[in-house]
């Protein structure tokens, strides 16, 4: 059977993520893959809102080995769901591929879709939910038998992403187990874990991988300009994709002020070392169907915050079901010493145990806020405005 590099899994040790691959992995001159089917990886659920969300992709793949494929059997849409099971460590994969021996077929993009770069985005949604989850997919269609069956587990692969493991005649036998205690399984991935690492003010945050693509929206009722909203698409690039958790994360991270004003670069500094949250940069994305509005509005939110001297905070529900405000978002070029045009919003996220207490001015001259029950005060700076009203600068357009 052909073989591939498998991308390291959350759940094993730092030990074995850098072990050379072995036998079935490392094959001598292998035929080229070749097209085999083309169709749709589409998954369904739920955001942790409870609002339904649905992930769909185009996809051609491709295998070395067309005829143990059977791809005519395949539906034209492969609909996904995790395995009861979270993923095992990338040996006890190899493990059961050399037992089991499935048809191996790599999934890519398909270059035909009409908006290519929205389809390539999904496919890395379904690759991020799999690392971040740490399970595998499958999928289940009718056997030639007429059975209806799991007939393809799908996981994760360094610098190839999404690979199918493909059982089309018997259905899969069974999926691979993880042959250590639980509680060593825990450890290894703590120990695997890269930790959070703080945010430097004098540098902007490097763009590393995407997390998570949405909405940030700002809305406000007046009694005399009626509802006015501000509603931008954007995709978030986290230094750390696992300590992020974005798939905790809503569609729509729905924006407040903070009750109390911005503080100095340097009082901020100090509560991100302390706090040690998950980083991410938020720009524009770019598939927006009309980028200079969405353009427009992402800059209103960092004019918003800039003219009310506030940062926002977003608030969803915990795993644990607990409603708490989860993420810190600033204009991050108000801070850098050389505006940054693409990075302009850096989000702060506490996605697993909400936001511990706002950065606050240690200044003795200053007098904190009235604030209302469950939030942190942030004191006044020296000459801060007494009144958390808008500023006229801030207007845009209501949508």
């Amino acid at each position: 059977m052909s073989s591939i590099p498998l991308a390291p899994n959350p759940t094993c040790s730092s030990s074995e993520q850098h072990r050379p691959p072995r036998d079935i992995l490392q094959p001598q001159q292998p035929p080229p893959p070749t097209p085999v089917w083309q169709g749709r990886l589409t998954w369904s659920g739920t955001n942790p809102a409870g609002v339904a969300r649905v992930v769909t992709t185009s996809v051609i793949a491709s295998s070395r080995n067309r005829d143990a494929c059977h791809a005519d059997t395949w539906p034209p849409t492969l609909n996904l769901t995790f395995t009861a099971k979270p993923a095992v460590s990338v040996e006890t994969l190899q493990l059961w591929m050399n037992r089991v021996e499935p048809a191996i077929c790599t999934f890519r993009c398909n270059p035909t879709h009409p908006n290519v770069p929205n389809n390539e985005m999904s496919y890395k949604a379904l690759v991020a939910m799999l690392i971040t989850k740490s399970f595998y997919f499958v999928a289940s269609w009718t056997l030639p038998n007429g059975k209806v069956s799991a007939n393809v587990l799908i996981f994760p692969v360094r610098n190839a992403g999404l690979v199918g493991a493909f059982f089309p005649s018997t259905g899969i036998p069974h999926l691979p187990i993880e042959h250590i205690s639980s509680e060593a399984n825990i450890h290894s991935r703590r120990d695997s874990d890269p930790p959070n690492t703080p945010l430097n003010l004098s540098q902007p945050p490097p763009p590393d991988t995407l997390v998570w693509h949405g909405r940030l929206r700002w809305s406000r009722m007046s009694t005399l300009t009626g509802t006015r909203e501000v509603t931008t698409y954007v995709v978030a690039h986290g230094m750390h994709r696992d300590a992020c958790h974005a798939e905790t994360w809503p569609d729509t991270l729905n924006l407040t002020f903070t009750e109390t004003p911005t503080v100095p670069r340097e009082s901020l500094q100090l509560w991100l070392n302390r706090v040690k949250p998950a980083v991410c940069a938020f720009t524009c994305n770019t598939t927006h169907p009309n980028p200079a509005q969405n353009e427009m509005f992402f800059q209103s939110l960092v004019d918003m915050m800039r003219a009310n001297d506030r940062y926002f905070v977003a608030s969803w529900k915990l795993p644990n079901g607990e409603l708490s405000k989860n993420a810190l978002i600033m204009p991050i070029n108000n801070m850098l010493p050389v505006p940054i045009t693409n990075t302009r919003l850096i989000g702060v996220f506490f996605p697993l145990a909400g936001i511990p207490d706002l950065p606050q001015d240690p200044a003795p001259s200053m007098i904190p806020d009235p604030i209302s029950p469950g939030v942190a005060a942030l004191p006044h700076r020296k000459g801060a405005a007494a009144e958390d009203k808008e500023s006229d600068s801030a207007d845009v357009a209501i949508r």
